[in-house]
Formats: C-alpha cells, structure tokens, sequence
C-alpha cells in the first residue's frame, strides 16, 4: 500500500466507548490502524519516558493477522526497547501484562463484539486500564496528523506484507495467559468448591479456550459449547448480549445438567451467565449477586462504593440502598470508570453489557476474575444457581422486570430525548412525570416502581440505543419506535437487537 493519503484525514475510524472500531476497508483498514498505532505510542510510552516495553496483540478476526502486521511494522521504526507480538489474546490478558509490569503499552487489534467484517484498535496502559478520554482524544489528534502529513513510521507499515508468518509470538501468548490463570487460581482456588460442570461459549473468538482451562484449574468440567464460526456471524457477531447468541449456552446447560454456563465476546471482555434452568443472569444481576452473598475476605473486597454505567439494571441500585453503599452512575465505557476504581478502595464496578470489574483485584473489566469470585460464592451453597438468583430478584422485587435493549439505526438529537421518553413511557403504561431524571450519559429515567428507562447516543454503530426494566413485555420494540419522532417506517430494519 503506498504512502499517499488514500482516506481523508476525518476517515479515521470513530472514538467509541473503548478504542476505535469500523467496518474493514470502509472506515477502517491497514493505513489508519498503523497510524493509531505510532500515535499511541508517542502519547502515552514515548511521551513519558520510562523502559517502553510494547505488546502487540490481536484476536482471531479474518482480518487482524495483516492488521497485526502493519501495527508491528510501523512500531518497529519507533524508538522502543522490547516489542512483544501476542496473537489470540484476549484483552483481559493483555491488561494483566501491563498490570503487573510486564509491559508499558498494549495494542489491541480486535474490534470487540462487533461482527467479523469490523475490526479495530484497543489500548492499555499502566496500571491495566483503558486510557482516560483525554489520552485518547490526543491519540486520536495525533493520528489525524499523521495521516495527514505522513511519517516515516508510517511509511514503514507498507512492507508488513514480508514480515514472516512466525514474527507473531504464540509462546509469549501462552505465557501471559498461563500466568494470568495461576494468579487468578491462587487467589481463589482454595475457597471453589470442585466438581461442578460449566458451559463455555466463546462464540468463535479468543476467549472461550482461556476459559475452559480456567474452568479445569478450579477442578471443574468445562464444556465447550463450539465453534460460532459455523453460523452467519457477519451481521450480529460474537457479542453475547444478543439474545440470539446465547441460545446454544442455553440448550447446552439444559440438555448436559450443567452447574452454570459462561458466554463470552470476541475479545474476552464481556461475560454472561446462564443458570442451570437455561435462563440468564444478567451482568448486573451477577455482580449484585456476588456482592450480597460474599463472605470472609471476599466480602471484605467487596464492601465499598459502586460504580455503574447508566445501562445497568435496577436490582444493583436496589442493592446498593440495602447495604447503605453509594453508588454511582458514570458513562458507557470501562475508560470512564479506571479512575474511580484506583481511587476508591474495595470498589465494584459493573455494566449492561457483561463488562464488571472488582477494584481491589484489577482497575479493567475482566471476566475471568468476575467467574473466580462468582464461583467461590456459588461454592458456599449448596442449591442451584436458578434457586439462589429467584430469591434475590424476589427479595429485592426485580422479578417482574423484563429488560429491554434495541438499536434504532435513527439518530435522535438530545433535544428530543425528554419528548421521546416520555412518549415510551406512556405507551409501555408508565407515568414520565414521576420519573427521576439522570444525564450522565444520554437520558435515563427511573420511576419509583424500579421500572427504569434510558435513550443516548450509540458511538460505535451510529443511530440511538435504548435500554430499559419494565414490567410490560408485549411488544415492547414496535411501542418503542412509534415513539420515535419523525419518520423512521420508510427505513429498512429501523430496530437492530442489542
């Protein structure tokens, strides 16, 4: 690919709640990739100084392979003391390597949950976390420039096509991962109870065989669920909060009798449960969960402030208020909630989408610690996961909330967000004038039932995203869209799940 500047300097691929993500060869390709890359590394290791050790690292996409390649390419003319090349990683991992010294920078190509046409950038910096907004509206700036002018770094990603097949280093992968398994089984192996069965869906990426032999440290039966990769991921992808994509788990812990299933992203960063009946858990179900039945030095780990996105269900509020914990609302994106977690002791974070993190042990999201400390509080009971989630839902009156979550692929300017709202509201049989009004991120408004509805801007895939509790579960999509404003009906597949 020749240096010339084949992109516009404004087609950059779009800031998003965590990295950069586009569809490949359209808004993004090899080029921009290469030009995140050298930014992020002149605004973060190169501008501080220090030993500037990088890791390099990918997921199992079509396209990061040659990705990967110009990435390394174009760091390779950086002045920088060790370039680790890690394929098949997944983002936890890489967060761990730079939490525990390991490396000063990790670069991921990997395009998270979105479908396999998509790829993307993902950084991590010390001590594990995603970089805050500010560091990345500079390395976004930074790029644009580069793109712009050209560089000598970048005119080096040209020639990632003769890099070897084996400059990508699966020893160094294995080693991170084994690492990162021990220390999570150390920590929490004596106190899981052994013997229990657990479905693992990975759906197709890179995180479902970590997994498994997480599983099997713990002296459980993991059983994987397959290879996603078999069915028509393109237009969904491996992006566990669409219903669709959790079936198979389900099925699977229903016809094996297993203990729970796990089903996890492309990248490794979002985690769903499925309880033995088949039935989910949601993310915020399951961090309320592990919170209010957690004993000893795991309730100690616990016991301080939370922290969660607007998307995050009513029952974590609830539970909050119970204990007489704070808790507050931040943004979409783990970025916006790194800082709260290294400043606050015992903190628990959570959001709508499977992405939870437990501060005292990692300032990022990270499933395979969430299913650790899960299963050492499943370990000290004896009844089935479905029994012990009914009663919390009951205890604290969440089970008759259904949760709702849809794409319009039609923008909605924030001026419209009161009107549409409350139009929602009246048709899903619900008062908008006694709602409590939160702007964090969007519009979400919460009534005193627990009901609780939330409009704002989708960043990654354009158009508005809603989310929501509500007690009516009829036809909760078409109520929703005639109360959009203007004239969505001429529009093809308007609402997207997830």
């Amino acid at each position: 690919m020749d240096d010339q500047n084949q992109h516009p300097v404004e087609a950059l691929p779009p800031r998003t709640a965590d990295g950069w993500r586009g569809v490949v060869g359209a808004s993004i390709d090899e080029r921009t990739l290469a030009a995140l890359a050298v930014a992020a590394c002149e605004e973060t290791v190169a501008a501080a100084g220090g030993r500037k050790r990088l890791l390099l690292c990918c997921d199992n996409r079509p396209s990061s392979p040659a990705f990967l390649r110009a990435v390394q390419a174009a760091a390779s003319s950086l002045a920088l003391e060790t370039i680790g090349v890690a394929p098949n990683l997944p983002t936890p991992f890489a967060s761990a390597a730079v939490s525990v010294g390991r490396f000063d920078l990790a670069i991921l190509v990997t395009a998270s949950h979105n479908p396999w046409s998509w790829n993307g950038l993902k950084l991590k910096v010390p001590p594990g976390r995603p970089p805050a907004s500010a560091v990345e509206a500079a390395v976004h700036e930074r790029a644009k420039a580069i793109l712009k002018t050209g560089s000598p770094h970048l005119a080096a990603s040209r020639h990632h096509a003769d890099a070897p097949a084996d400059a990508f280093d699966k020893a160094l992968s294995q080693s991170i991962m084994e690492n990162r398994i021990d220390a999570i089984g150390r920590q929490f192996g004596h106190c899981i109870k052994q013997g229990l069965t657990v479905a693992v869906d990975g759906l197709g990426g890179v995180a479902g065989g970590p997994m498994q032999t997480l599983c099997a440290r713990f002296g459980w039966t993991p059983l994987p669920v397959g290879d996603d990769r078999q069915i028509d991921l393109h237009t969904i992808g491996p992006d566990p909060s669409v219903p669709e994509r959790r079936i198979r788990a389900m099925d699977t812990v229903r016809r094996r009798k297993a203990s729970f299933g796990v089903v996890l992203d492309g990248d490794g960063d979002r985690i769903y449960v499925i309880d033995d009946l088949g039935r989910l858990v949601h993310p915020h179900e399951l961090a309320a969960y592990i919170i209010w039945h957690a004993t000893g030095d795991l309730a100690a780990n616990v016991r301080g402030r939370l922290f969660a996105t607007v998307a995050t269900g009513a029952l974590l509020k609830k539970l909050a208020r119970a204990l007489d914990r704070p808790m507050t609302y931040t943004p979409i994106g783990f970025k916006n909630i790194a800082d709260h977690l290294l400043s606050e002791d015992h903190a628990v974070a959570a959001g709508g989408v499977g992405d939870m993190a437990l501060g005292d042990f990692s300032c990022d999201r990270d499933p395979f610690l969430v299913i650790a400390a899960f299963g050492a509080v499943f370990s000290q009971s004896s009844e089935p996961l479905s029994i012990q989630m009914d009663r919390l839902r009951r205890h604290f009156g969440t089970d008759r909330l259904n949760w709702i979550e849809h794409h319009v692929r039609k923008p909605l300017a924030p001026s419209d967000y009161d009107a549409f709202l409350a139009g929602a509201a009246r048709r899903l049989g619900m008062d908008p004038t006694s709602a409590a009004a939160d702007r964090t991120d969007g519009l979400r408004l919460e009534y005193p039932d627990g009901q609780w509805l939330l409009v704002r801007a989708s960043t990654t895939e354009g158009g508005t995203r809603v989310y929501g509790e509500v007690y009516d579960d009829s036809d909760c999509r078409r109520k929703i869209l005639e109360a959009f404003p203007g004239d969505w009906r001429g529009q093809r597949n308007p609402c997207a799940p997830g």
